[in-house]
């Protein structure tokens, strides 16, 4: 089976689940997978939650991530049913960035693991780039 949008695909075969994008591809064996889950994703000081469906393995390492925004939610119950082997979430999870960390250790990237950190470093990046402005026009 396969559904797709203008820029990514999803599919299965009886041995593989895919996830086609701009970024490449990722499969997963469908015999490491243990589950699906539904998750409302709140980063760090985000206001709105980012709906995320994430395949797992039995050790919760995420072994792909797809974002809902992106498709219908009838598209990833039918992929949910088709592959899943346990229960089903009825409804996405509300979730901080923390608790699915917890809950899926390689659930993000480490930009998104560390947001506190980003934020200093790009506050920082910031105020070189002024300075060195400042001392370009001044000089």
């Amino acid at each position: 089976m396969l559904l797709h949008i203008e820029f990514a695909r999803i599919g299965w075969s009886d041995e593989k689940v895919w996830k086609m994008g701009l970024l490449g591809r990722r499969t997963a064996r469908r015999s490491d997978i243990a589950g699906i889950a539904f998750r409302a994703v709140t980063p760090a000081l985000a206001v709105t939650a980012l709906d995320q469906m994430v395949v797992y393995d039995r050790a919760h390492r995420i072994l792909l991530k797809v974002y809902c925004a992106y498709w219908s939610m009838s598209d990833l119950r039918e992929l949910e049913a088709a592959v899943s082997p346990v229960d089903h979430d009825r409804f996405p999870v509300p979730v901080s960035q923390r608790q699915f960390n917890r809950e899926f250790p390689t659930g993000g990237s480490w930009l998104g693991r560390h947001p506190n950190l980003m934020g200093v470093v790009g506050a920082l990046a910031i105020t070189v780039l002024i300075c060195v402005g400042i001392a370009l026009v001044e000089g």
